[in-house]
C-alpha cells in the first residue's frame, strides 16, 4: 500500500468529519433561533402552568391533577 494514498484517504475522511460537524453546528444554531418565546420566558406565557421541567418526574400527580381540573388546558392540545 502506498503511504501517500493512505494519507490522502485519512485527510479526506478527516475533511468529511469536519464538514459534517460544521453542518451539525449550523443546524443547531438555526434551530436555536426558532425557540418559541414561551420557552425562553415561561413566566409571561399563557402556558406557564403547563410548561414544566424535569421536576415533573418528581411529582407527576400534581401536574396531572392541574390539567384535569382546568378545562382550558385541553383546548391548546
Amino acid at each position: 500500500m502506498n503511504p501517500i494514498k493512505a494519507d490522502d484517504r485519512q485527510r479526506q475522511q478527516l475533511e468529511h468529519y469536519i464538514f459534517v460537524e460544521n453542518c451539525l453546528i449550523a443546524e443547531i444554531h438555526r434551530i436555536s433561533q426558532q425557540i418559541p418565546q414561551d420557552f425562553i420566558d415561561p413566566n409571561g406565557s399563557k402556558f406557564a402552568k403547563l410548561l414544566v421541567d424535569f421536576s415533573y418526574f418528581e411529582d407527576q400527580k400534581k401536574l396531572e391533577s392541574l390539567i384535569e381540573s382546568d378545562d382550558v388546558g385541553f383546548y391548546y392540545f
